[in-house]
C-alpha cells in the first residue's frame, strides 16, 4: 500500500500563519490603552470603528480562505483525489496476455489471457497558460481477470494457472495536446487482493508449499504500471500498458511499510528532478520522466522477485507480468 502526502503549499501557509500570529500579538500589546480610553469616547465613534475593523478582518479572513483553498484544491488533486472541476469519469477495458511466476518455483506456470476493466475519473491540464504540456492524473477501481480461455497456450507440463484480482490504484504523468487530441504519458502504481486458483496436479512435491500461500485464497499485492494513451478525441483514447504486480505471500506490515517509504522516497527525488526539467524544458518533461519512473519501477520490482520486502529481506512473492492493449471512454 502506498503512502500518500498532501502539500498544502507550506511554504505560503508558514509565511501567512506568522504574519496574522504577529499581528495577533501586537493587537493585544496596544488593547490595554485603547480600552483603558473607551470610557471617555463616544459611544457612536466607537461603534463605527469596531464595525470598519470587522469589515476589514472579514475582507482579509475571506481573501485568504480563497486563497489557500485553491490552493490545496490544487494539490489535493495532484496527489490522485477531488478536484473534479475540470475532470470526468471514464471507463477503460484492456486485454491483453499475463505471466505468472514464482521465482524459486520448480515448475512452470502457462501463459494466460488477461482481461480487465477499470473505472474511474481522469483529469489533465495545461501546465502553463503557453505550453502545450500537460498534466495528467487518475484514479480508478478495476477488476481484473487472466485464465487460458483468454489465450490458448497450453504446454504440457507446465501448470494451468487462472486469477482473479480487484483493487484500485493513479496513475500520474504528463503529455503532449495536439488541437483536440493529446499524447500522454503515464506511470502509476496501486493495490488490491489476487487469488490464484491452480487446475492440475503440481507435478514437483517442493512446489506444494509454496503453491499452497496462494492457491484459491486471497492475497494482498501492489502493482506499478507504465501507459502509454493516445486520445485522437476528447471522448475516446487507445492506451498500451505493461503492468508489473507482486502479490505477498503473506504481510509483514514494518518490513513492507519500510519497503514501500523506500519506493516513495526514490520517486520523490524523481519528482524534484522532473519539476526542475519541466521549468527549464517543458517539452522534455513527459518523456524523460516516463522514462525514469518505468525505469525505476522496473528495477525494484526485479529484486522483488527474490525479496517481496526488498531492502528489508523477505520470500519470494507470486509475480504477474501484463502487456495489454485497451481503450478509454470519457464521459
Amino acid at each position: 500500500m502506498f503512502i500518500t502526502f498532501i502539500n498544502y503549499k507550506e511554504k505560503d501557509m508558514k509565511h501567512s500563519i506568522l504574519s496574522y500570529s504577529l499581528l495577533f500579538i501586537f493587537s493585544l500589546a496596544v488593547a490595554g490603552p485603547v480600552f483603558a480610553q473607551e470610557n471617555d469616547q463616544d459611544t457612536t465613534s466607537e461603534n463605527s470603528v469596531c464595525q470598519d475593523s470587522t469589515d476589514q478582518e472579514q475582507v482579509e479572513f475571506h481573501w485568504f480562505h480563497k486563497k489557500h483553498h485553491k490552493n490545496m484544491h490544487y494539490e489535493f488533486w495532484d496527489y490522485g483525489f477531488g478536484g473534479f472541476k475540470n475532470g470526468g469519469p471514464f471507463m477503460q477495458v484492456n486485454y491483453g496476455r499475463s505471466e505468472n511466476k514464482i521465482n524459486s518455483l520448480l515448475g512452470s506456470m502457462d501463459k494466460t489471457g488477461y482481461a480487465q476493466v477499470k473505472l474511474g475519473h481522469e483529469y489533465q491540464k495545461p501546465v502553463s497558460k503557453k505550453s502545450s504540456v500537460l498534466k495528467y492524473n487518475s484514479h480508478y477501481a478495476e477488476f481484473a481477470i487472466d485464465n487460458a480461455d483468454l489465450w490458448k497456450n497450453n504446454t504440457v507440463g507446465n501448470l494451468d494457472a487462472e486469477s482473479v484480482m480487484f483493487g484500485i490504484g493513479w496513475d500520474k504523468g504528463y503529455g503532449y495536446a495536439a488541437g483536440s487530441s493529446a499524447f500522454l504519458f503515464t506511470t502509476g502504481n496501486g493495490f488490491g487482493w489476487t487469488r490464484l486458483r491452480i487446475n492440475n496436479a503440481i507435478l514437483h512435491n517442493s512446489d506444494v508449499n509454496k503453491l499452497a500461500y496462494f492457491d484459491d485464497t486471497f492475497r494482498f499485492g501492489i502493482k506499478s504500471e507504465s501507459s502509454i494513451k493516445m486520445q485522437f478525441i476528447p471522448a475516446l483514447s487507445v492506451d498500451v500498458s505493461y503492468e508489473r504486480a507482486q502479490v505477498y505471500q503473506r504481510v509483514l506490515f514494518w518490513k513492507m511499510g519500510a519497503s514501500l517509504i523506500t519506493e516513495a522516497a526514490c520517486q520523490g527525488l524523481l519528482d524534484e528532478f522532473i519539476g526542475k526539467v519541466l521549468k527549464s524544458s517543458p517539452t522534455a518533461a513527459p518523456i524523460l520522466n516516463f522514462v525514469l519512473k518505468s525505469g525505476l519501477s522496473y528495477g525494484i520490482y526485479e529484486l522483488r522477485k527474490d525479496a517481496m520486502n526488498f531492502p528489508f529481506g523477505g520470500e519470494d512473492p507470486l509475480m504477474k507480468a501484463t502487456y495489454k492493449i485497451g481503450m478509454t471512454f470519457n464521459f
